[in-house]
């Protein structure tokens, strides 16, 4: 996790930007945790295989992601569940599922586990897809 996604966390409030920030970081930590595993390069273009909140696993881009996961300030999902999962026609595919749990107060009552990383819950899948381009 950088450093940037630590110095998000000080503030009491997340604007969207700081949000979109994290939210990034932890597409970035993703892609990393699936390189490692699956000892391969990742585009960094993606896009976002939603479940929750109606979703049931449609594609939606970055920016979708990040405004639908956005609640306000200091208003958060307190788990979302993120891993890249396949690559098609170079674009890295993030699973991101929202958990049941209703929104909490405060970043700090999220996940949070590393420390710095709010609500973002890196999971690890068993088999990495990729489908040529």
């Amino acid at each position: 996790m950088s450093w940037i996604v630590l110095t998000l966390m000080d503030g009491i409030n997340m604007d969207h930007n700081k949000f979109k920030d994290l939210f990034l970081s932890a597409l970035e930590d993703a892609a990393k945790n699936a390189e490692d595993k699956f000892s391969i390069t990742l585009p960094r273009n993606y896009l976002i295989e939603f479940h929750g909140l109606g979703r049931s696993g449609d594609l939606v881009s970055v920016e979708t992601a990040a405004d639908t996961l956005y609640l306000g300030e200091d208003v958060f999902f307190p788990l979302v569940d993120i891993a890249a999962k396949e690559m098609v026609q170079g674009i890295t595919i993030i699973f991101l599922r929202i958990s049941g749990y209703r929104p909490v107060k405060g970043i700090d009552n999220t996940w949070n586990e590393p420390d710095g990383s709010g609500p973002f819950n890196q999971i690890f899948i068993a088999k990495f897809k990729q489908k040529p381009e």
